[in-house]
């Protein structure tokens, strides 16, 4: 039986919804993910593979056969690196040292457990991407002053780590591109969004989509409920510029950031110490440009997570 170790669950939970199959190969390319410009090389994820397939009864892997291992556990993996490195790239970027945090949690975790003659590397990489650690090192992030909130709107309103956004739904990509001619002719959105849209909140709201108290919602909370294929799209999109059609199970949508002077002082508002830094992290994790190695598959935002080509 596998014991399910903190440790495991750390690493594969995320995998666990994919429906994936097939192997992948160890070869000898030199970048398997690139992260914010940061790269993951070959060597080191063998590092930490050797590890992870190396010990069946923590984390459930299959062993190796002729240098090819479990194509879903390598993505996995891979998958957990890649988040661990977008992590360690808010704390640089914050200026946090989150050495405190992972070692307590190694100590709790570790405590009289057999996972305590695993490797410092994926002692580490699991450290770093659980939550409780996590949480408790992005939270120590400081708190931007209004300016800065706006800049971080306008290069991308998701970094603030909040959603402002208005949307029409429709149902063909026809009537999408139609009511993206008339926004360009300069119609107001949320007056199409009440006469055009088929959400039948849009009556009420213009197409906004809102939290019960405020204008915003949070990145995490729209990556957790809302459709992935909406929410795509509302990675996308910018600020004040209606966007691409985008096609979800509920028909196609126009989506726009609404203007910072409609949703600045919300905003502002709800960058709060410690709350600020959940939610600058989870904008900074949900925009870094995150490049995998075909082999493995390709990066899902959304998910954060590998997903299969194909």
């Amino acid at each position: 039986m596998i014991r399910r170790s903190p440790l495991r669950l750390a690493i594969v939970t995320a995998a666990a919804a994919l429906a994936v199959s097939g192997c992948a190969t160890f070869t000898n390319t030199d970048v398997l993910a690139e992260v914010g410009g940061s790269d993951i090389t070959n060597d080191e994820f063998e590092v930490i593979a050797d590890d992870f397939f190396a010990n069946p009864e923590i984390f459930g892997t299959s062993p190796s056969v002729g240098g090819r291992a479990d194509g879903e556990q390598s993505r996995s993996l891979l998958g957990a690196m890649v988040r661990e490195r977008i992590v360690t790239g808010f704390l640089d970027r914050e200026g946090i040292d989150g050495s405190e945090s992972r070692q307590e949690f190694l100590d709790t975790a570790l405590a009289g457990s057999p996972d305590a003659e695993m490797s410092e590397g994926i002692q580490n990489l699991i450290a770093t991407i659980d939550e409780g650690p996590r949480s408790v090192a992005v939270s120590m992030a400081e708190v931007p002053n209004i300016d800065e909130l706006r800049s971080l709107y306008a290069d991308n309103p998701v970094t603030t780590g909040l959603v402002c956004s208005r949307h029409i739904l429709v149902e063909t990509e026809a009537e999408a591109e139609a009511v993206l001619d008339e926004l360009r002719d300069g119609a107001d959105f949320a007056e199409i969004a009440i006469e055009r849209s088929i959400d039948p909140t849009a009556t009420e709201t213009g197409g906004a989509l809102a939290s019960q108290d405020n204008p915003c919602i949070p990145v995490q909370t729209m990556l957790a409920s809302f459709d992935t294929a909406f929410v795509a799209g509302v990675l996308t999109a910018r600020e004040g510029v209606p966007s691409a059609p985008t096609e979800s199970s509920f028909g196609w949508h126009v989506i726009l950031h609404r203007p910072w002077e409609e949703v600045g002082e919300a905003i502002g508002s709800l960058h709060q110490p410690g709350d600020s830094g959940l939610l600058l992290f989870d904008g900074f994790a949900a925009t870094t440009e995150v490049e995998i190695d075909p082999r493995f598959g390709t990066w899902d935002p959304v998910l954060s997570t590998i997903v299969p080509i194909g």
